[in-house]
């Protein structure tokens, strides 16, 4: 059984507060009542999306949404503190390529082992960049070959659009189109998770539609 020791040495003390003048228990206190009724608004109202609590969670999306378009949305979470080889296996990248890409972007790298957090702080630029130098290689695109896979490759929902977009060789803005003509907003800005969450699906389900609109691959 898990128990605080902090709570089991200081049970009697702890108790008194329960506990009025006549010895007697007393839990519903007006204090408590009002810290109960506390949480059950705050509860109710986030989950009914009442104002104020509405208006906080769309100011914590608004700020989500600026901090991805200064600094790119990352593949998956904390990606920046991944290995380059460690993010080149995530995300599908031939290790050889992105780096030789990363070479020819002019960017010095003392080995795999290094984080992109290390790449950029190196090179004064940001993780971002570094990946996006790493998504040019050459053979690395041709590896993925552009075709959708029939399941979203991990990190998928954390891509915007247009790097979604670049990944398997489409055009955003007619994405955008696409997504419109079937009542969906969508910006090439946001990344798939929020794509889905502005239009109350899941980002599987984005994923899905945006294969199915997507054009095939030329053959070869």
């Amino acid at each position: 059984m898990l128990y605080s020791p902090n709570v089991y040495y200081n049970w009697k003390p702890l108790t008194q507060y329960l506990k009025n003048r006549a010895r007697q228990w007393k839990i519903l206190t007006p204090e408590f009542n009002l810290a109960a009724v506390l949480v059950v608004v705050f509860t109710v109202g986030t989950l009914a999306g009442w104002p104020p609590f509405a208006t906080i969670l769309a100011l914590q999306d608004d700020i989500k949404a600026v901090a991805a378009r200064k600094y790119g949305e990352p593949p998956y979470g904390h990606a920046e503190l991944s290995a380059l080889k460690v993010f080149a296996r995530k995300t599908g990248l031939n290790l050889k390529d992105a780096l030789k890409a990363l070479a020819a972007s002019g960017f010095e790298v003392t080995g795999p082992e290094q984080s992109l957090q290390e790449v950029a702080s190196a090179n004064g630029v940001s993780p971002q960049t570094i990946y996006n130098a790493m998504m040019d290689a050459p053979s690395a695109a041709a590896l993925q070959s552009r075709e959708m896979p029939d399941t979203p490759p991990p990190g998928t929902g954390n891509l915007t659009l247009e790097d979604f977009s670049r990944q398997y060789d489409l055009d955003a803005a007619l994405l955008i189109e696409a997504l419109k003509t079937r009542g969906l907003e969508a910006r090439a800005d946001m990344s798939l998770k929020t794509i889905a969450a502005a239009n109350k699906r899941s980002p599987v389900e984005i994923y899905d539609l945006l294969r199915s609109i997507a054009p095939a691959p030329p053959a070869g």
